[in-house]
């Protein structure tokens, strides 16, 4: 089979079929491009909101770390105080 035979039988030869293919694949190529560009978006929005409940994690850490300690310490004084 003759290279492109297929096309000529379309009506058009193979330097119409590469324009038109690389044409396409510019097209392409750009518009993945776009759809990267709007996901790395995404991906910097994701990362914001996963600092944000990390530092809600470390906050609640935090006060139950407090509360506890301050319970032991009512705690630790009760045991040692002295009884009339």
């Amino acid at each position: 089979m003759i290279r492109g035979s297929w096309l000529v039988a379309r009506g058009c030869n193979f330097q119409t079929f590469a324009l038109h293919w690389n044409a396409d694949l510019c097209y392409t190529n750009r518009m993945k491009s776009l759809r990267n560009k709007s996901r790395s978006g995404q991906t910097a929005l994701e990362y914001v909101i996963v600092f944000v409940v990390l530092l809600g994690v470390i906050e609640a850490l935090r006060v139950f770390v407090s509360s506890a300690r301050s319970s032991a310490e009512r705690t630790t004084q009760l045991v040692t105080c002295e009884y009339p």
